[in-house]
């Protein structure tokens, strides 16, 4: 994989803060680490909101089913042709693509075999929220200032 620019990284870091202030105890903001798909597959995305678990899952990796968000700061072909079809696969309600070069959010909800069945394009000035934490709000544009 090509080395993670400063763009990138500097997105992940505001999502990290955005969602740390604004979750509280409904979900645990992570970062980078592997979520449990199958025996053959432990993606890292950039970031995942997880359902809270007393022990931080120390005891074992987080699965599909401690998922509420994953969010994928993208170049876009690896993260369109690979890993969202798997995450699709595996259950995982909502993946947010980050879409840097073009400064556009992709929202993909609805999970199946084949994909996604949901792809949302919100406005810069929209406020998204995912589906299983419908409180958490973040708007558009404060992922790209």
């Amino acid at each position: 994989m090509a080395p993670i620019g400063p763009d990138h990284s500097s997105k992940t870091r505001r999502l990290n803060r955005q969602f740390s202030q604004i979750v509280g105890d409904l979900a645990l903001v992570d970062m980078q680490n592997p979520i449990v798909l199958d025996d053959h597959s432990e993606p890292e995305p950039d970031l995942a909101l997880l359902r809270p678990s007393d022990d931080f899952y120390e005891t074992a990796n987080p699965t599909a089913k401690d998922v509420f968000l994953l969010v994928e700061v993208a170049s876009l072909n690896y993260e369109k042709k690979t890993k969202i079809p798997l995450y699709a696969r595996q259950g995982i309600p909502e993946v947010w693509l980050i879409n840097v070069p073009n400064k556009q959010v992709e929202i993909y909800r609805n999970p199946s075999p084949k994909g996604y069945r949901q792809i949302l394009f919100p406005e810069n000035q929209e406020s998204i929220s995912p589906t299983l934490l419908p409180d958490v709000s973040i708007k558009v544009s404060d992922i790209f200032s």
